[in-house]
């Protein structure tokens, strides 16, 4: 274990690699205050480090290393801010870490795959930076996961249908990359997924007849990719749809009359408007 000296050294760090001086607030940073006292950090009964509430707020530089010595960490909240260079791997360390917000920067690099060691991890989001390489399929072990945002980077490869292993997840966001190759057929045991975002990429290949069991989706997006063929029946079994977009595909309405009822019983259906 770090003493509240070792978390304040690690502040520092912080403080340091993303210009605090100009940061839009800094009340209290590196002064002689209760660590709890400094604008955006929140402390534990044990006066340990477990918040950093730091979104929109100017950072500019690189997440040091150092923040992964912060073992008691349960919320890191980064967004919207302009950090560059990569995820420091050392954050698969932190074990206690429930949420992780790293969006809206312009961070590169890949995404660690020492990330899938964060049993305790709900929320993780890394979308609207410029991560690159492919997902790694270790994130398919964090296990408490329900929302899970890597849209609007550089991701290249495939889906890892080890993601299939995300049983809680309620919102899955991989659009706006460079995936390619099919929508694995494990996506259809995610069976609390509200929300399906793959548009925007390379993908090809038909739908999975398996997303007409995701019972609870309230969301598909499909748009602008290279998937084809007609849209399998089974869809129409997601009666809480109410958004649905695959346009700039070839995918094709079937000619069934029950579903192209569903298709238009749907609050927003955005297709290509071909029927097979």
């Amino acid at each position: 274990m770090y003493s509240t000296i070792g978390d304040r050294a690690v502040l520092a760090a912080l403080y340091k690699a993303t210009g605090g001086a100009n940061w839009r607030n800094n009340t209290n940073w590196l002064t002689r205050e209760p660590v709890a006292a400094w604008y955006g950090v929140g402390t534990d009964r044990f006066r340990r480090v477990s918040v950093l509430e730091l979104e929109e707020n100017n950072l500019k530089g690189t997440i040091p290393t150092e923040l992964a010595s912060l073992d008691s960490l349960v919320q890191v909240h980064l967004d919207g801010n302009e950090l560059e260079g990569v995820i420091p791997p050392g954050m698969g360390r932190l074990t206690r870490l429930e949420w992780l917000g790293l969006s809206g920067n312009e961070l590169t690099g890949p995404i660690p795959p020492e990330l899938g060691k964060l049993d305790n991890l709900t929320w993780l989001g890394l979308g609207d930076n410029n991560l690159a390489a492919t997902i790694p399929p270790q994130l398919g072990s964090m296990n408490s996961l329900v929302s899970l945002g890597l849209g609007g980077n550089n991701l290249t490869g495939t889906i890892p249908p080890q993601l299939g292993k995300l049983r809680r997840l309620k919102d899955l966001w991989l659009g706006n990359n460079r995936l390619t190759g099919t929508i694995p057929l494990a996506l259809g045991e995610l069976s609390n997924l509200a929300w399906l975002g793959l548009g925007d990429n390379d993908l090809t290949g038909a739908i999975p007849s398996e997303l007409g069991d995701l019972e609870a989706l309230e969301a598909l997006s499909l748009e602008n990719n290279r998937l084809w063929g007609p849209l399998p029946l089974s869809l129409a079994r997601l009666q809480r749809l109410k958004d649905f977009s695959y346009h700039g595909t070839r995918l094709c309405v079937p000619g069934d009359e029950l579903f192209r009822q569903w298709l238009e019983s749907l609050d927003r259906h955005r297709g290509t408007g071909v029927i097979c």
